[in-house]
């Protein structure tokens, strides 16, 4: 009796007719006709990739351009604001309180006009009382001076008092001589020349008297005319009183030191304006910001390394971004002594040729330096990189992209300037040109750009 192992081995045999089924199955050509398949489609995308990128020459290309002469002339581009040449802060010299304004922003001033009012009652007072005090010292002069003539005129009577003196006294002298001969001749005249010796010796006295009296006059005048001098001392002194005086009044009128317009208002009537701390508040002392819109420029900050191309005197081209349909040309007024080590920058101010009501300090702008002053009404130009215009004799032409092939176009062409030429004809703005084509390139040659 076979086993049941045996059994279950013989279910698991192949039948005759299953295992042709699976050989036939196994020899089907569809495999190989799918791997030829393959390789001829790999074959043919690398021939195609090597026929449309491998083969095909890759160019740098740029486009032509039209510029004005200010853009065909430019060397070098900053940017910066619109600034006040001449601005000022006006504000107080010492503390005081704002109580009129006259003008406003935006109001135009004229030199010297008065534009606020400080409180000034205090330097009045003060104004008021060095003028009382020259008054008084001008009094003081005029008694001085009628004391001085008074002085000299009792001078005048003492000296002649003196001359008057001093011809009795030598009349009596005489007389005393006379007698004193007549005695010595024998004359009996003791008793007269004893009387003009008396007289003598009175009128002696009374000159010296009279003498005195002339000292004392002189004396007179000489102190009554230091005491004018001291008073006119005291007057000048006076006189600067009342300047200072003066002065502080002017003080509380700020003025105007120059044409210009009101920018902003910094203070309020009522307002302490004063430098540093006022009743604990620590103030400005400005009320009005003013600029002359006269003196407005470009500063712009040039780069160190583009310092080399911008020059004191050298024209300029500068771009408002506030006034976009406008122009203005300018010139170089001065590059500033010294750089900014932090921005590695320079500071160039260059000054508006033409004006316009619409320029105001602050705004943005962009200036571009030029190498020589543009002219306003040039006509622009058409100009593409010198390596795309090749030059054969005669002959000049350039490859143009278009539908990824080279297409060659004959060009009239200038000299070139710099890194570009001038397109007199053969190309047209935007048109896309090939730089440097290469030698073999040839009209129609399929090509890649880089």
């Amino acid at each position: 009796m076979p086993s049941s192992t045996t059994a279950d081995l013989t279910k698991l045999r192949i039948p005759g007719d299953s295992r042709e089924a699976l050989f036939q199955r196994r020899s089907s050509p569809l495999p190989w006709v799918f791997a030829l398949l393959l390789l001829g489609g790999g074959g043919a995308a690398g021939w195609w990739y090597w026929k449309t990128v491998l083969s095909v020459p890759e160019v740098s290309t740029s486009r032509v351009v039209l510029v004005t002469p200010t853009e065909g002339n430019a060397v070098l581009t900053a940017s910066g604001y619109v600034v006040a040449q001449r601005k000022v802060i006006l504000g107080a010299k010492s503390p005081r309180r704002l109580v009129e304004r006259m003008v406003s922003e935006g109001e135009s001033v004229r030199a010297n006009q008065v534009v606020a009012r400080l409180d000034h009652r205090d330097v009045d007072a003060r104004l008021e009382q060095a003028r009382a005090a020259l008054a008084a010292a001008d009094a003081a002069i005029e008694r001085a001076k009628m004391a001085i003539t008074r002085a000299e005129r009792d001078f005048e009577e003492s000296k002649a008092k003196v001359v008057e003196a001093e011809a009795r006294r030598d009349g009596d002298a005489r007389e005393v001589r006379r007698y004193l001969e007549a005695e010595k001749s024998g004359a009996a005249v003791r008793k007269e020349r004893e009387l003009a010796e008396t007289a003598l010796a009175i009128s002696t006295a009374a000159l010296e008297s009279a003498r005195k009296r002339a000292a004392s006059a002189e004396a007179s005048v000489d102190w009554y005319r230091k005491d004018l001098g001291a008073t006119q001392a005291d007057r000048k002194l006076r006189e600067a009183d009342i300047e200072v005086a003066l002065s502080a009044v002017e003080d509380t009128e700020v003025r105007a030191p120059f044409d210009g317009v009101v920018l902003l208002k910094q203070a309020e009537i009522g307002e302490s304006v004063s430098p540093g701390v006022v009743s604990g508040q620590v103030t400005s002392g400005s009320i009005f910001q003013i600029a002359d819109f006269n003196s407005l420029e470009a500063e712009v900050d040039v780069n160190e390394s583009g310092l080399a191309k911008v020059r004191d005197g050298q024209p300029a081209s500068i771009q408002v971004d506030a006034i976009p349909d406008r122009m203005f040309a300018g010139r170089v007024r001065m590059l500033m002594p010294g750089a900014n080590r932090q921005k590695a920058t320079v500071a160039a101010k260059v000054e508006f040729l033409e004006k316009d009501s619409r320029l105001k300090p602050d705004l943005g702008c962009k200036v571009t330096f030029l190498r020589e002053a543009a002219q306003s009404q040039g006509a622009p130009k058409l100009l593409a990189p010198a390596r795309a215009v090749v030059r054969r004799g005669s002959e000049a032409f350039a490859f143009l992209v278009r539908d990824g092939q080279a297409r060659r176009q004959a060009v009239d062409a200038g000299e070139p300037q710099g890194d570009r030429v001038e397109i007199r004809s053969g190309l047209r703005e935007g048109d896309t040109v090939i730089l440097s084509p290469p030698a073999d390139l040839r009209d129609g040659s399929p090509i890649r750009q880089k």
